[in-house]
């Protein structure tokens, strides 16, 4: 189910069965807000969300709709999972202070895991860039048949947040193409060096990219060192 960002809210409650929608709200942290009418727990939803819209506007987005039945709430993390569903404001509000503490930073791969059992592979899973395809995964893959306690499911979070990133770095891709033509040709060489039995996907747009010298001008800049002030 796709959600455009206008009427997200609506799009991401639509149906009570089926499976959470992606954050249509890219790399934010997004609290989503199901009110029905008389509800007393919205005024004081909106002054949290007023809050921290002005003071976390780069990573924080607000959506809302009136809807039948209890008042219902998601949060979703910077990385598109599901960090709070219920019906608790307090909870949905400090899931969201959590989500802002930790977001990932650009360029992420793995993020949301906490990294115990696999701690040798910590580094090489926490940026874009290198090969997570085959013998990459296989220490996790084997990590699923263990019956140390949390091992299976560490490995799975592992893997799911790989299969998450993937999945939303393609959203992140095609969102840039048509405004920000210099993010556009990072992320698409991020992917082809991350995923690189899938390189094909890019390589046309990725060479006109490289052919047009005001990309590649404003991709320069956008990936040199920030000068310290």
């Amino acid at each position: 189910m796709a959600c455009a960002l206008a009427g997200a809210a609506a799009c991401l409650f639509a149906a009570e069965t089926e499976a959470p929608s992606a954050n249509p709200f890219r790399g934010k942290v997004a609290l989503v807000a199901g009110f029905p009418p008389g509800s007393e727990k919205e005024a004081s939803v909106r002054k949290f969300a007023a809050h921290y819209s002005d003071s976390h506007s780069g990573t924080f987005v607000f959506a809302s709709k009136t809807r039948p039945g209890p008042d219902r709430f998601r949060v979703i993390d910077g990385t598109g999972r599901i960090a709070y569903e219920g019906g608790d404001d307090k909870q949905a509000e400090a899931a969201v202070v959590n989500a802002i503490t930790d977001m990932p930073p650009p360029g992420y791969l793995v993020a949301g895991v906490e990294w115990k059992n696999f701690k040798m592979y910590r580094k090489k899973f926490s940026l874009l860039g290198s090969s997570v395809e085959g013998s990459a995964l296989a220490p996790f893959r084997k990590g699923l048949k263990s019956t140390k306690p949390g091992v299976a499911e560490e490995a799975q979070a592992i893997l799911d947040a790989v299969a998450r990133r993937h999945d939303s770095l393609i959203a992140d891709i095609e969102a840039e193409r048509s405004s920000a033509p210099a993010e556009a040709y990072r992320d698409m060489m991020l992917f082809a060096k991350t995923w690189p039995s899938e390189k094909g996907r890019y390589a046309d747009a990725i060479s006109a990219y490289a052919a047009d010298p005001a990309v590649v001008s404003a991709y320069k800049a956008l990936i040199a060192p920030k000068k310290r002030k």
